[in-house]
């Protein structure tokens, strides 16, 4: 049996005591669930939730995902993900049953392990919007063999002609493990597991990606978030929906405040005011950072400094605050909720 000395144990419990670490809470209640889903410009309602207690969940803290916090679904236990690629996924729940949505872009494969949320909403804008990324153990082994895990984003109400599924790239393609990988539509994909991730336990997922969908103010619309195993019920999928980011605006450019930042995100130190940017691959390092307040003031600024930036908002008021970074795409904008 191979042991430690003291002070490589001493080294070792400051590390793992200090060292950051995705969270996942599961067993949400409806309450929770729409307050994660709500943003500026919309009103949920009429909330459900088809699938079992622990294939929904809270995710919270850093990753390799342009994600750090939101509502996550998946076709197994969501508490899984939080840990490395080099682990393993796959919880078979024994769910059966049809969707005839998630049929549809599952390619006619057999259906299990579905996770189905519904919820109605009111937009105050012209324009819905919300950011998503999809991962899956699938990666890489079993892209093409039938195994094609599938999720959609399906919106119905005035102006929609029967059931749209929204989630799906600029190009028009649907998301899945056989349309967004390694070889096919590379450049949305990132791959976990020969990047050796230390937080996401996925082999692969998408980069951050947006849902955009004109919207008639004031009308009722309804969503349908659904994702299946496809052709057995084992090796886990997910969609991660970013935290408060489904808001209705009014006329918004794409260009300006949706441009996909793979693997850039900012997340909340617990119990204070400081916030961490994290660039897990240098892509913005020196790139100007300005975070402003609803009113459009700023209160911070600086430069993105290598993987991860300290923005300090201690002594600013509760509520709604804008990060925006000036990169080469871009204008890029995260939304930062202070409590």
């Amino acid at each position: 049996m191979k042991k430690l000395s003291c002070c490589t144990l001493v080294l070792f419990m400051v590390f793992t005591s200090v060292k950051a670490q995705l969270t996942i809470t599961d067993s949400l209640t409806a309450a929770q669930i729409t307050n994660l889903l709500q943003g500026i410009g919309v009103t949920v309602s009429n909330l459900t939730v088809n699938g079992e207690p622990g294939a929904i969940g809270e995710f919270n803290g850093p990753s390799e995902m342009g994600i750090a916090h939101g509502l996550v679904l998946s076709t197994g236990s969501v508490a899984a993900i939080a840990d490395s690629a080099s682990s393993f996924s796959s919880t078979c729940w024994g769910t059966t049953g049809s969707d005839p949505n998630l049929v549809t872009v599952a390619g006619g494969g057999s259906i299990n392990d579905k996770c189905i949320l519904e919820f109605d909403c009111l937009p105050t804008g012209d324009t819905l919007m919300f950011n998503f990324s999809f991962g899956s153990e699938e990666y890489p082994e079993f892209v093409g063999a039938g195994f094609n895990d599938a999720f959609g984003i399906f919106l119905s109400g005035p102006g929609i002609s029967g059931v749209r599924n929204v989630a799906y790239l600029p190009s028009g393609t649907v998301v899945s493990v056989d349309n967004v990988n390694a070889t096919t539509n590379s450049g949305y994909f990132y791959d976990n597991l020969s990047s050796s991730g230390q937080y996401v336990s996925y082999d692969g997922f998408t980069v951050n990606l947006p849902v955009v969908a004109a919207v008639t103010p004031g009308g009722l619309y309804h969503f349908k978030i659904a994702i299946c195993d496809v052709g057995d019920c084992i090796f886990d999928s997910g969609v991660f929906l970013e935290a408060f980011s489904f808001r209705s605006v009014s006329s918004a450019p794409l260009s300006v405040n949706e441009i996909p930042a793979d693997n850039f995100s900012v997340y909340p130190n617990p119990g204070t005011g400081i916030y961490t940017l994290t660039d897990a691959h240098n892509r913005y390092s020196g790139s100007m950072i300005r975070v402003t307040n609803v009113l459009g003031e700023t209160v911070f600024a600086g430069q993105v400094r290598d993987a991860a930036t300290t923005i300090d908002l201690t002594g600013y008021a509760g509520g709604m605050y804008f990060l925006n970074i000036d990169s080469p795409a871009g204008v890029i904008t995260r939304k930062i909720i202070k409590n």
